[in-house]
């Protein structure tokens, strides 16, 4: 969406007949596609035969999830290209919105090094939010998994 704010052919999608859904829906589509694509040829081709990786578990859940994750993350960046006037604005919101994702999902540090209110140990609102692994194991303590 930034590019075609920056070309001036925003407004040929707008005055086109499609609504605002039709013209975004699209593109989320054909980017998580793509990405599943090159998950699919990373895995077989690579992963697998290369490095003799076992794969083991569902490969439909696990390409499932990541079709899950990948759409989700292609409908923020859409979101960021609409707020911004700009691809350096994209930048920024990006590492406005995926910094915290990243450093709070326990993904770069174990969970346990975080400060004591995102500690997977509290029960707490704040350490169920914060990623899978705390909700989980906050459902592993009540009893529910």
């Amino acid at each position: 969406m930034v590019r075609e704010k920056e070309r001036g052919t925003v407004e040929q999608l707008i005055v086109s007949p499609l609504s605002p859904f039709g013209i975004m829906f699209p593109k989320v589509v054909s980017m998580t596609g793509v990405i599943l694509i090159g998950v699919a040829l990373s895995l077989f081709l690579v992963l697998i035969p290369l490095f003799a990786i076992p794969v083991k578990g569902s490969l439909a859940l696990f390409f499932a999830v990541s079709g899950l994750y990948v759409f989700t993350t292609a409908g923020l960046g859409l979101f960021a290209a609409t707020v911004a006037r700009n691809l350096a604005q994209v930048g920024m919101l990006a590492i406005l919105i995926l910094a915290p994702m990243l450093f709070l999902s326990g993904a770069l540090d174990p969970a346990g090094s975080h400060a004591a209110v995102a500690a997977p140990d509290d029960a707490d609102l704040t350490a169920a939010l914060l990623s899978g692994y705390r909700l989980r194991h906050l459902a592993q303590r009540a009893g529910l998994a």
